[in-house]
């Protein structure tokens, strides 16, 4: 499987806080996330926001232990080299005169408090605290800030946060804390892990937390809707800074060289119909480098993928969910035809319910495009082949409706080979036909999510369009003006 990239990381440390990030990503782009399982860790995919990748991974409680965030942040970055990392979740007061429930705490500074020097009284101090006292990355505080202008939810407090191993609930240590730092706005847990992890591969990050209790005793009162409270609020305020300005993401080494800021370098890349000469590797990594330049909200791109086969548990899950499915196929051999090996197969069976439809749009035997020139041309094949697999594919379409009680029809087209279109609900996968063979195998697939300026629309209005053109029910008329029904 190719190596993924990222350009945000948000790291969490519990249930509620990874809740509250999956839910208010998924309220507001209207994306449901990815799970993705990379080198034997969960990351959660939540899509293109505001033209950046972002990906969720939850930690361990704590810095320094198994799976604690300084080890989750380590495999985060070797898995998916992001540009930055932020922290988001619940973390403890220390004011409750001037601080509230709720209340956004962001790091300046993070203060690990477990490094101590412990001395002898009277003639040493009891207790020092040593080790460093590390600023966050300048250009991420910056946009924290600057997003803090245009916030309307909870109160932001930006300062020194304290960090350490252990879960206070004790206000003479947490007091005695605050003697050593009086700057303190709160404290947390996996602030030192973060922060060791990045620093050593040379990556951005930043904590962004929301007080939920005041580290006194008390920890337990209300403690359920005081952390969603926290929870909800600082993932909240994650999105918001993540999306009221245009990202310009300093770039990762550790990323390939053409990825910049979701983006490539300024130079002409065009993607056209090319001679089979042109090694498929070549073409791909073109493809998808203009895929990665163009992912934004105004194109709908979420995700492209090398070929066919990279994507198709990701296309098969959407598949099942779906309630409207559209396919504009060719031979369609790989997608239905040929039973269960087949991408659909299986999960066409299971769409009984009235409220499912599948809508199959195939070449017709007569096509132009299925000749035996053509035939001749490609090679490897005949058109009675050809024949005997679009026959194969009706007649698995008739089973499914007839035996299987699927809502699903076919249409015959005698287009020529440019695209292969699968419409799944609000997701759209879209391929070319640039290589006369191994078509699976060569050619790079890219996903669409419907909204705004999405491209979605451009293949949902071609599919409802042909799929109008070759309907023998509809009323023929000339193409142009067909056409102009749609615009």
């Amino acid at each position: 499987m190719p190596k993924l990239y990222t350009d945000i990381l948000i790291v969490t440390a519990t249930k509620v806080e990874s809740k509250y990030v999956l839910s208010t990503f998924r309220q507001a782009e209207k994306f449901t996330a990815q799970p993705r399982d990379i080198d034997n860790r969960i990351f959660f995919d939540l899509g293109a926001i505001n033209g950046v990748r972002v990906f969720l991974v939850q930690s361990e409680i704590g810095a320094g232990g198994l799976g604690a965030s300084l080890q989750t942040v380590q495999k985060g970055i070797e898995a998916l080299s992001p540009s930055a990392v932020i922290m988001t979740g619940i973390a403890f007061g220390i004011d409750e005169n001037s601080q509230h429930i709720g209340d956004i705490l962001i790091a300046q500074q993070i203060r690990p408090y477990e490094p101590q020097r412990v001395g002898t009284p009277p003639n040493q101090r009891e207790r020092i605290l040593r080790g460093d006292k590390p600023h966050v990355s300048p250009w991420l505080l910056n946009r924290m800030k600057m997003a803090d202008l245009s916030w309307e939810g909870p109160r932001v407090q930006f300062g020194v946060i304290l960090t350490g191993e252990k879960l206070i609930d004790n206000q003479i240590f947490r007091d005695s804390l605050l003697e050593y730092e009086p700057e303190a706005i709160g404290g947390e847990m996996e602030g030192a892990g973060l922060y060791a992890a990045c620093q050593d591969k040379k990556v951005d990050w930043i904590l962004v937390k929301a007080i939920c209790d005041w580290a006194n005793g008390n920890k337990t009162q209300d403690k359920e809707n005081r952390q969603i409270l926290a929870a909800k609020s600082a993932a909240d305020f994650v999105l918001h800074s993540v999306k009221f300005a245009p990202f310009r993401i300093p770039t990762n080494p550790n990323q390939p060289e053409e990825i910049v800021l979701g983006k490539i370098p300024s130079e002409e890349i065009k993607i056209r119909r090319l001679p089979d000469e042109i090694p498929a590797d070549e073409l791909a990594e073109n493809a998808k480098r203009l895929a990665v330049k163009l992912q934004s909200e105004s194109t709908g791109i979420i995700a492209v993928y090398e070929n066919l086969d990279m994507c198709a548990q990701d296309m098969q899950n959407e598949f099942e969910k779906a309630k409207n499915v559209r396919l504009l196929l060719q031979i369609g051999r790989r997608e239905l035809g040929d039973g269960k090996s087949s991408l659909f197969w299986s999960g066409s069976k299971l769409k009984t319910k009235p409220d499912e439809k599948i809508q199959v749009l195939r070449a017709s035997a007569k096509s132009p495009f299925l000749s035996e020139e053509r035939a001749r041309k490609r090679g490897g094949t005949t058109v009675t082949r050809w024949r005997k697999h679009l026959q194969d594919l009706h007649d698995e379409i008739v089973y499914l409706h007839d035996d299987c009680h699927v809502q699903i029809e076919e249409e015959e087209h005698c287009e020529p080979f440019l695209w292969r279109i699968f419409l799944f609900d609000d997701i759209a996968y879209v391929s070319g036909y640039i290589f006369r063979r191994e078509v699976d195998s060569k050619c790079v697939v890219y996903k669409f999510r419907q909204g705004g300026n999405s491209l979605y629309s451009v293949f949902d209005k071609y599919f409802r369009y042909l799929w109008l053109k070759y309907s023998p029910t509809s009323i023929k008329k000339d193409e142009i003006e067909l056409w102009q029904d749609f615009e």
